[in-house]
């Protein structure tokens, strides 16, 4: 899922939910990545549970583009915190 986002300094910025992308074929998962960085999405959504977190680092790394201008989010789940 994908749609703009706006934060409170009115920033707007594309979202990309990558639950939605399985991390079984990572080749696959950081050309889709890269493309979507291409097409001007800079926040991307994840958690530990989709296996994502590592190949988004990679090709943000590797996009060119200063990492101040990306914004992620990790979801939680259960860690044994007792939230």
């Amino acid at each position: 899922m994908s749609h703009f986002i706006e934060a409170v300094n009115g920033l707007k910025f594309l979202n990309w939910d990558l639950e939605s992308t399985k991390s079984s074929e990572i080749a696959v998962l950081k050309k889709t990545i890269n493309e979507a960085i291409y097409a001007g999405y800079r926040h991307f959504d994840t958690a530990r549970i989709y296996g994502s977190e590592e190949a988004l680092g990679q090709v943000i790394s590797n996009s060119g583009i200063a990492r101040k201008e990306f914004f992620s989010n990790l979801q939680s789940v259960d860690n044994g915190f007792g939230v």
